[in-house]
């Protein structure tokens, strides 16, 4: 096979990837791979902060519902939101922990990666997620991405883009 057409075998896939198109004979495991982009408009609930966390700290539950091509009704949640006071050591620090989506009754665990967010600050933060276990259409899913959550002053924006590959399409 001439270089050429390595480059063409090798365009198609990344095609059929970001088409959501299964990929046959590709090491002889049928696998999907969808592109993820979500976007919640987070409900935030007042909550009990985590044992070991500061007392001078506020704990909010984040959860979310919205829809997506491919996807149906998807709901997210609920995650434990720690703010910590400016100057709090752990103000920025690398958070880690499960999110939820529950998509036609299959659901889909991803593993976040964030800054802990600070009090009185309303920004944007950014990280990164994994898919870590899946059930129903996502057992033995994979994937990885990125989130972002924009801290409002009445609640949170969280988006996520990455995709998902799994033994078939949801």
């Amino acid at each position: 096979m001439s270089a050429s057409g390595k480059r063409c075998s090798f365009t198609f896939i990344a095609l059929a990837a970001v088409l959501g198109l299964t990929c046959v004979g590709c090491g002889g495991v049928r696998r999907s791979e969808l592109p993820l982009s979500l976007r919640f408009s987070d409900r935030v609930v007042r909550a009990d902060c985590p044992s070991g966390v500061s007392t001078a700290a506020f704990c909010w539950k984040l959860s979310g519902e919205t829809r997506a091509a491919r996807f149906g009704r998807i709901l997210v949640g609920p995650l434990m939101d720690v703010e910590v006071p400016n100057g709090d050591p752990q103000c920025n620090k690398p958070e880690h922990g499960p999110r939820r989506l529950t998509i036609n009754g299959s659901t889909l665990t991803l593993q976040l990666t964030w800054p802990t967010l600070c009090l009185n600050t309303i920004e944007t933060v950014k990280g990164t997620f994994k898919v870590s276990s899946g059930t129903g259409k996502f057992a033995r899913a994979t994937g990885s991405g990125t989130i972002s959550i924009a801290a409002l002053s009445t609640g949170a924006a969280e988006t996520l883009n990455g995709h998902i590959s799994g033994p078939a399409s949801p």
